[in-house]
């Protein structure tokens, strides 16, 4: 259950950054460090 809503999180920061390259540094290292961020 809690990985289906890691996975989901991932999805919405992945949206977020795309927007935004750059604003949201935590995050994107959090994807870089979980192996979620292309």
């Amino acid at each position: 259950m809690a990985e289906a809503w890691f996975a989901q999180a991932a999805e919405y920061w992945k949206q977020a950054i795309t927007l935004t390259p750059g604003n949201y540094i935590e995050a994107q290292n959090w994807l870089t460090i979980t192996r979620r961020f292309e």
